[in-house]
């Protein structure tokens, strides 16, 4: 799990928004802590559940499952270039952003899906035992 700013550092690092030589300020920070919650929301109403709640502040841990954190990072990195100026995204960031999306979305879409499967179940399940009541 990771906290705001290093998710937020780290996508900045691969648009070239973000070095130790040149760190990116805190105004590009928080403007970037917007982005991501902005990102996670649109993800979740995709119907990818990770259980993350919106951060009040960059410094705040995310919670996100390690098996998206990548995802995370590749696709904020594509989400805020135009904000740093940059048109022209790598193509490989772009490819590995959307490779990353597709397979969280494939995961976290069929563990919901599984989950409303065995609700389902359980529920005819009971509704039969009602019945022979």
């Amino acid at each position: 799990m990771s906290d705001g700013t290093t998710l937020i550092q780290s996508s900045l690092k691969l648009i070239g928004a973000h070095s130790i030589y040149a760190p990116a300020d805190a105004e590009s920070i928080e403007v970037s802590l917007g982005t991501l919650n902005s990102m996670l929301q649109l993800w979740l109403s995709q119907g990818i559940e990770l259980n993350i709640s919106p951060l009040n502040a960059v410094g705040e841990e995310v919670g996100e499952p390690l098996d998206t954190r990548q995802a995370i990072i590749n696709n904020l990195a594509v989400m805020l270039a135009p904000n740093f100026g940059i048109a022209n995204v790598p193509n490989q960031l772009k490819i590995n952003a959307n490779l990353s999306y597709i397979a969280i979305k494939a995961l976290y879409l069929a563990l919901c899906l599984e989950v409303l499967v065995i609700i389902e179940v359980g529920h005819r399940e009971s509704m039969r035992v009602l019945a022979q009541l």
